[in-house]
């Protein structure tokens, strides 16, 4: 007998995630990492396949690189806006890519 109680609501979609985030003026942010990503496959040639081959952690590794040299920068005095965004952008694109190939091993 089914529970009433109960309610199983629809998981949202990345479009509907990506339409709350941008109802809610928090979209741009997201929208640079997507677009960096979409740059590394495409330009990079950091593919899914490459992406798979590497080690387990390596890919959010060398995301934290990023953000130890948007860190250094900032400690020694050298770091600006643009410099610290791109640094921001490659680690999301990098942990993106991470978060992908960890959902693949479990399918």
């Amino acid at each position: 007998m089914p529970r009433e109680d109960i309610v199983f609501e629809p998981k949202p979609t990345a479009y509907d995630d990506l339409a709350w985030l941008h109802e809610h003026g928090a979209l741009a942010g997201v929208a640079e990492v997507i677009r960096e990503r979409r740059r590394q496959i495409e330009a990079i040639g950091w593919t899914p396949e490459l992406d798979d081959a590497q080690a387990y952690g390596s890919l959010a590794t060398k995301a934290a690189t990023r953000v130890n040299k948007l860190r250094a920068a900032r400690r020694d005095g050298t770091a600006d806006i643009g410099s610290d965004e791109e640094h921001l952008r490659e680690a999301g694109a990098l942990l993106a890519a991470e978060i992908d190939r960890l959902n693949r091993l479990v399918r």
